[in-house]
């Protein structure tokens, strides 16, 4: 439900009140499992932070390049071709 709405109305648009309605549960039973809108946000949002720390890890871990290297224009130039020529048949 809270993911609907935060996806519908943005962050600052989805108040507490409207995910405890949605759920069907009253507002303190909410703040029982998360303190803030902000840790509920951060608990939806976890799966996809794992992934791409984890992908990053992997592709980027291998190499040993850091966040530095990868804002390098050539870093961009060598991922794209390399990206491309992994789709190639």
């Amino acid at each position: 439900m809270s993911k609907e709405l935060f996806t519908k109305n943005g962050f600052r648009g989805t108040t507490t009140r409207d995910i405890a309605a949605a759920a069907g549960i009253g507002l303190s039973n909410l703040y029982h499992y998360f303190s803030s809108k902000d840790e509920l946000f951060v608990y939806l949002l976890k799966p996809t932070t794992d992934e791409m720390e984890r992908m990053l890890d992997e592709h980027h871990g291998i190499k040993g390049n850091d966040i530095e290297r990868m804002q390098d224009v050539n870093y961009t130039e060598e991922s794209l071709k390399e990206a491309c020529c992994a789709w190639e048949p």
